[in-house]
């Protein structure tokens, strides 16, 4: 992953903070985190990233609130579409699908391996350079 990646990490409990920050630093990645939804919209307002962490469960704004939003403001602005993966401890069907209608691109669940969130990230940052590239021809 390019360590110049810019990485919104929304999770409230400090625990999981340091977890996914340690996973992401591991990889050169420094995060900016933010401990809601709200506030992570507040983030995506003020600076464009690359790929937002987004925690399911959260104070103030829930993490799907918070992405359904986000693309509510992308399609109104006409901005490109930041990958968002939502992070849950919740591995049911129904809270996948709850993130897909939200307007996750991918469900993480916890607790998070290294692995697969480094893959998730990969894997989203691949499909939303070939939706450039499809945009550009």
């Amino acid at each position: 992953l390019d360590r110049s990646l810019r990485v919104l990490l929304a999770e409230d409990h400090p625990t999981n903070q340091k977890v996914v920050s340690l996973i992401l630093e591991t990889a050169g990645i420094v995060p900016t985190v933010v401990g809601d939804g709200r506030l992570a919209l507040d983030a995506l307002e003020a600076g464009r990233f690359d790929a937002v962490l987004m925690d399911m469960q959260m104070p103030e704004m829930d993490g799907l609130t918070a992405t359904a939003a986000l693309r509510a403001r992308e399609r109104e602005q006409g901005l490109a579409r930041t990958p968002v993966i939502m992070l849950t401890a919740n591995a049911l069907d129904e809270h996948a699908a709850a993130s897909r209608e939200a307007g996750a691109d991918l469900h993480v669940t916890k607790p998070v391996r290294p692995d697969v969130l480094l893959a998730a990230i990969a894997q989203v940052l691949d499909a939303a350079h070939d939706e450039a590239e499809r945009l550009a021809s």
